[in-house]
Order: structure tokens, then C-alpha cells, then sequence
């Protein structure tokens, strides 16, 4: 009963997330409006599915494209958070729309019940699978910085760069922050930092390297 409605309510869904996420709120075109209605396309399409079934809430196929979606708010340099209340705006206009077609199609309140419920825990696993994907991302990006960071120091130090470069100076790195460059060697690790510009930065620097050889 809820299949032939499916076009308005991708309509309806894709309108609501651009009225509750302002980063969305733009004309839906190339590579960011194919991004947006495949996921409400996919999304309700998978849904109507499941009633009545034990299939997964999510094939490998369409678990990958909430995961890319994820991944693509990393590449868009935005938080999860814009994606995730499109997903429960999302689910309210689908809620909303769903229940309303099964009133007028005579199913009483267990049924609507069990819909509302249904919608939630669904909308939970396109959550996670895009929390997967964003997560995934970031620690692509994190590796391909450090790798950047460590060629950079090794040009500082010898005027060429090994990309193999070790990574097990990360401890101190750590201790040092985002401001030092550190790089593990055959025997020693070496550490470029700023010049502290006061007393209490170099007593900082100095508990960041006491116990270390």
C-alpha cells in the first residue's frame, strides 16, 4: 500500500533535510544532489522491503553508500552532525507521511505502532553505517598526515624523503602535539619543535621529554 506513495515521499524527505540542515540547503546538483536522493531513494526503497522479513536492515550494497556518505562529510570538511539530523528529519516527514497512508488504509494503532518503531531502528543502522564510514575516513586522512609529516622532516633533515618512513616516534609526538614534527630512526627518534617563547612552554617541552633517552 505504502510502494506507489514512495515518489512523493522521497520528494517530501528531500525537501524537509534541506529546510533542517542549512549545509544541504542548496540546488541539488552534480555529484551532491545524485549523493542526497540516491540515500532517500535507497533508504526508503530498502525499508518497504523488510516488513514481514529477517532480512538485514541493510544489504552490503546500500550499507556502502551510507558509508560514503559519511566518508563525504570528511571531504566536505563538515561534522557528522548535519548528516545525522537529516536522517531524523528524514524519518519524521516518513513517519509522518507513512502513517497518515496506513490510517487511510484502515491499519489500526499496533500497526502503527510497530511502523513508528521500525522507521527508528532503521534510521539507527543508516546512523551507524555513515558513523562507520566518517570514522574510516578520518583515520584515512590522519595516516596520509602523519606519512606527510614525517617526509617533510626527513627533507629538513637529509634533503630526501623515504616514503616508508617508520612511524614509531608517535609516543612522542603525542607528548609534543601538533606543532613538532617527530620521526623514528634505525637507533633514535628525532624531534623538530618551535622554540619555546616562554618559561612555562619550556617546562612543558622538558615534561614532555623526561625519562626518555
Amino acid at each position: 500500500m505504502l510502494r506507489p506513495r514512495l515518489t512523493d515521499v522521497v520528494e517530501e524527505v528531500i525537501a524537509a533535510v534541506a529546510v533542517a540542515v542549512p549545509a544541504y540547503a542548496r540546488p541539488l546538483e552534480g555529484r551532491f544532489g545524485v549523493g542526497v536522493r540516491q540515500g532517500v531513494e535507497v533508504a526508503l526503497g530498502r525499508f518497504l522491503e523488510l516488513p514481514g522479513t529477517t532480512k538485514p536492515a541493510l544489504t552490503t550494497d546500500s550499507r556502502r553508500v551510507y558509508a560514503a556518505l559519511g566518508r563525504g562529510e570528511v571531504r566536505q570538511g563538515r561534522t557528522l552532525d548535519g548528516l545525522l539530523s537529516a536522517y531524523r528529519a528524514g524519518a519524521r516527514v516518513t513517519l509522518r507521511r507513512m502513517s497518515r497512508d496506513a490510517l487511510d488504509a484502515g491499519l489500526d494503532t499496533d500497526a502503527l505502532v510497530a511502523l513508528g518503531e521500525s522507521i527508528l531502528a532503521y534510521i539507527e543502522e543508516l546512523s551507524a553505517a555513515s558513523a562507520e564510514g566518517f570514522a574510516f575516513e578520518q583515520s584515512e586522512r590522519a595516516g596520509e598526515m602523519d606519512r606527510r609529516r614525517v617526509e617533510l622532516l626527513e627533507l629538513l633533515l637529509h634533503g630526501t624523503a623515504d616514503d616508508v618512513a617508520a612511524q614509531e616516534a608517535s609516543g612522542v609526538r603525542f607528548q609534543l602535539g601538533s606543532r613538532a614534527l617527530t620521526m623514528a630512526r634505525a637507533t633514535d627518534a628525532v624531534a623538530l619543535v618551535p622554540a619555546p617563547r616562554s618559561p612555562r612552554e619550556r617546562t612543558e617541552l622538558e615534561r614532555a621529554l623526561r625519562g626518555r633517552g
